[in-house]
Formats: C-alpha cells, structure tokens, sequence
C-alpha cells in the first residue's frame, strides 16, 4: 500500500467532557468501527487507511486510533438526509480509546437490555393501559451500527 491511500483526520469537537463526547458521538461507534460524518468533497475510497483523532473543546484526545475505510456512503439526491461520511473498522486504537469504545458498546447493551425488558412487561399489561410505542430507529438503522457484528479482537490496544 502507498502512502497516497493513507489520510489523517483530525476533529476539535464541541464536547467538554469524555462523558459528554460519550453521549453526544456513541450513536457513531461500535465495537468494530466509527461512523465518521463528513464533507463530500472529503470523502476517502473504500480501502483508504484512516488515522484519527478527536479532541475535546479543551483539546484533550477523546479518540485516537487507525482504520480502513470500509464503506462510504455519498449523497443520494432522492435521500437529502441520508448521513454522508466514512464507516471505519477500527484496525488500531490507543488503550484509553479502547477502553472508551468499550464503554460505549456496554452503554448501548444495557440501553438495548432495558429497552427489551420495557418491551416485555408492556406486551404483559392489559392492553387499555398500554400506550402504542413508536418504532425504534435506534439499533441497525444508522451506518455506524452495521459494523457491530465485527469481533473486538480485530481492535489492537
């Protein structure tokens, strides 16, 4: 591979906190890779090695790691609110990273766990005192979430 497929993407992001970077970007991540948003004119080609980092408002690192671009999704005149950007397998990322991605996947069980288990006992309860739920958009629908099916074993610390 040529130093011409290798691209660097660095992000100073709005969050102030680890916490908030959490809950603001872990709809971008899974146990296998990132969903990164971005300009059309950015846009890498599949294959593309990606090294990453993105930074706090205080300029702290939030996420450092590597990846190879393993979709790209352009935009789609018929669908003008279709994500554009980059879905990245994560191939390296540093501990702390690691330890960040872990997190947010265990963040994401639990969510799911608890909404199935609210699921459960609204299918038992009489059907005058439920309330019809509207259908979830979040597990498979956004890019970042088809990555999750990859092992994490494929992230090096």
């Amino acid at each position: 591979m040529t130093d011409d497929n290798i691209s660097a993407i660095r992000a100073r992001l709005k969050f102030g906190s680890i916490d908030e970077f959490i809950q603001g970007y872990a709809r971008y991540i899974s146990s296998g890779g990132i969903f990164i948003p971005m300009s059309p004119k950015k846009l890498k080609e599949r294959g593309a090695t990606i090294r990453f980092q993105f930074l706090l408002g205080d300029g702290s690192t939030a996420l450092l790691g590597e990846g190879r671009v393993h979709q790209v999704h352009r935009p789609k005149p018929d669908q003008p609110d279709a994500p554009v950007g980059l879905l990245v397998k994560f191939t390296k990322l540093s501990q702390s990273s690691k330890r960040i991605v872990d997190q947010i996947v265990e963040l994401k069980q639990s969510h799911d766990l608890l909404s199935i288990s609210e699921a459960s006992e609204a299918s038992h309860a009489p059907t005058s005192d439920r309330t019809p739920e509207p259908p979830s958009i979040t597990r498979g629908t956004h890019p970042s979430e088809r990555l999750a099916a990859v092992p994490a074993a494929h992230a090096r610390r």
